[in-house]
């Protein structure tokens, strides 16, 4: 079993570090140089405004991953609309736990009376695509080689759920 804790400032290394394996070895996450760790900061930041949280392992209290949710865009037109983010330590992967993140992501974004989620995804990570596939989300744009990382060059994936 999994728990959600809000994110504090105990969940900050264990974060970050995640965060950072899929900047140094994918394109999974967009950014070529690893963050420092005062980078949680924005996560606490977005947290406030919707959730975010820490996923750990409920026998270990090991930090599996993290999820968030936040604005889309910062323009009240776009209000009724969240992006999600999650990141799963690489052995943790395909055993569910990220079911049960979208899961308990979709209940807050009801819960915030939110109606659209998008996920954008590197055109390279063709298990979350067809992941977001599985749990109801459908390609809504790609943008065609605009990330370059490791000499690559990537598409972005949008895909979208109706809430």
């Amino acid at each position: 079993m999994i728990a959600f804790e809000p994110f504090e400032e105990r969940h900050r290394v264990a974060v970050i570090d995640i965060f950072n394996y899929y900047i140094r070895n994918t394109n999974y996450a967009f950014r070529r140089e690893e963050v420092a760790y005062s980078h949680f900061e924005k996560y606490l930041e977005n947290a406030k405004e919707l959730c975010g949280y820490a996923v750990r392992d409920d026998v270990s209290s090991a930090v599996l991953g993290f999820c968030q949710l936040k604005p889309y865009a910062q323009l009240n037109t776009f209000d009724q609309t969240v992006e999600t983010t999650y990141f799963l330590e690489p052995q943790s992967t395909r055993k569910g736990i990220g079911t049960q993140i979208l899961t308990r992501l979709l209940e807050d974004a009801h819960k915030f009376q939110k109606r659209q989620m998008i996920a954008s995804i590197s055109g390279d990570n063709y298990p979350s695509i067809q992941f977001h596939k599985k749990q109801g989300f459908y390609e809504c744009g790609r943008f065609h080689r605009v990330g370059n990382k490791f000499g690559k060059d990537f598409d972005i994936v949008y895909m979208q759920r109706e809430l």
